[in-house]
């Protein structure tokens, strides 16, 4: 189900390379019992152009046969790193401080804190945005049984949504 991905130098020895397009890593794994209860999710990222042309997602999965539960993040048009929650249709959406300028292709380190009261993340070892409320989410709802995807999302089955970078 993965296309070719390239080792490429990263921040730390080797890292995967997205073409933004079809290359994706299947995680092989939904993470329904881990995004339960809190999670942090964090990684090094190099984006091909730091606002793209359309939002990338790096990481995600959605489930949307009939819960519509969802985790992912991504890097919008607008330079900055988004995180969404979703259980049975209820979202909650994180969105940081600008990450990148256009064209920007330095690297990143983000932290995004899920739990059952607030979404938080951290760019840079720097809190970046206003955390964003949880209050309407019961987490240990969730339930979505598509495995995640990294360098894309996998939304019900179908992996879109393609990241380009490092």
């Amino acid at each position: 189900s993965n296309t070719e991905i390239f080792a490429s130098d990263a921040k730390i020895d080797k890292a995967f390379k997205f073409n933004g397009t079809s290359e994706y890593v299947n995680c092989n794994q939904n993470f329904q019992t881990t995004f339960r209860s809190a999670f942090s999710i964090s990684g090094w990222i190099k984006p091909t152009d730091g606002k793209p042309a359309v939002n990338e997602k790096i990481f995600g999965t959605h489930d949307d046969t009939g819960n519509n539960d969802r985790v992912y993040i991504q890097v919008t048009t607008t330079g900055k790193i988004r995180c969404r929650y979703e259980q049975d249709g209820t979202p909650a959406t994180f969105t940081t401080d600008s990450a990148f300028t256009d064209g920007a292709t330095d690297w990143a380190h983000f932290v995004i804190n899920v739990n059952s009261t607030e979404i938080s993340a951290y760019v840079n070892a720097v809190s970046s945005g206003t955390p964003s409320s949880m209050a309407a989410i019961t987490m240990g709802s969730y339930a979505n049984t598509y495995n995640a995807a990294l360098g894309a999302v996998n939304d019900t089955g179908v992996i879109d949504e393609h990241y380009a970078g490092i």
